[in-house]
């Protein structure tokens, strides 16, 4: 006979930075007992640090410009001592909140993007707001902003 059973502890107050494990041992009806333990974790509260805020990779840096319309470059780099970060997501905004060329974009842990794109997917004359969020293994989000295009 085989029984499954969870437990659920709530408002218990656990260390941070330490390194904690869960112990289970299971007794059978003779009495006899085994005893395992989990690998260890930690208790992360904190949020992704941001190390660069997002930046557009322009061809011509020194004058701020780009001249293909082509495709558009994305840099960032966040970073997590705790918990290594899971998932990143890029979203664009307007400078007057209205359509943008493509959904939010969800991606693994990286630390840039090229994004392909037709003449028709960024206006002239409008300015685009990249925002870069980070999640962490602990589901803890940090985000940034780049308003550069």
């Amino acid at each position: 006979m085989h029984k499954t059973h969870s437990v659920t502890a709530t408002n218990l107050n656990l260390p941070l930075d330490s390194h904690l494990y869960v112990i289970v041992r299971a007794t059978n009806n003779a009495g006899l007992q085994v005893t395992t333990a989990s690998p260890p974790f930690v208790v992360d509260i904190s949020p992704p640090e941001i190390i660069h805020e997002p930046i557009v990779v322009l061809e011509n840096p020194e004058s701020k410009t780009q001249v293909d319309r082509s495709v558009i470059s994305l840099r960032w780099e966040f970073s997590d001592a705790q918990s290594p970060i899971s998932v990143h997501s890029v979203s664009v905004h307007t400078h007057h909140d209205g359509d943008v060329p493509f959904d939010v974009l969800h991606l693994g842990d990286v630390k840039e993007l090229t994004i392909p794109l037709t003449d028709s997917q960024f206006i002239d004359g409008n300015s685009y707001e990249f925002i870069v969020s980070a999640c962490n293994a602990a589901e803890i989000w940090n985000c940034a902003a780049c308003n550069c295009a």
